[in-house]
């Protein structure tokens, strides 16, 4: 039987995608204590892959007719960040853009730039990450969620973030564990 390892953090992170790391930077600006589990060998997989590689970060023509589903719930989303805010953000990380067609590409013209911005906000602001990390099962008791991964290691907080993705893009490790865990 292997060795059983327990971390405590305010906050856990599970995924290190656009949504885990962007929520990482913002953790880690506020000063909280997170970690960002990533069940594979470093972040960002499946947003090095959109927009051919060149990862269109956002869309100046963004609105809810984009979209299927729920309208309102869009809408709501949207209307909490929209294009120029996220502009202004990579902005403010020394990430510039180009545009085509109202299509927002970093520069360099390489998916990497954001993943490596967001990634090096997090460690600058003390978030930390566990990759090859996979989470296995999560319990609630007393107030508190204990995260057991593959490894043996469990990891104990307050708060946790599902932000694991969805089932899409399995060939990048779109898994749907997120909704196992919810």
């Amino acid at each position: 039987m292997g060795r059983h390892m327990e971390e405590f953090h305010e906050i856990v992170i599970v995924g290190a995608g656009a949504s885990g790391l962007l929520c990482g930077c913002f953790l880690g600006k506020a000063g909280k204590d997170a970690v960002i589990l990533e069940k594979n060998a470093s972040a960002g997989r499946k947003l090095l892959a959109t927009g051919n590689g060149r990862c269109n970060f956002t869309n100046r023509h963004m609105s809810e007719q984009c979209f299927y589903g729920d309208k309102e719930f869009v809408t709501k989303v949207l209307a909490q960040m929209d294009a120029e805010q996220v502009i202004g953000m990579f902005e403010e990380l020394c990430m510039f853009h180009r545009e085509r067609d109202g299509y927002c590409y970093p520069y360099s013209g390489q998916a990497a730039a954001p993943v490596m911005v967001l990634t090096e906000t997090c460690r600058e602001n003390g978030v930390s990450f566990r990759f090859d990390t996979e989470v296995r099962y999560v319990v609630h008791k007393n107030g508190e969620f204990v995260i057991h991964c593959n490894r043996g290691e469990n990891f104990r907080c307050r708060t946790l973030v599902l932000a694991a993705g969805g089932k899409a893009g399995k060939e990048l490790g779109g898994s749907g564990i997120g909704y196992k865990l919810c």
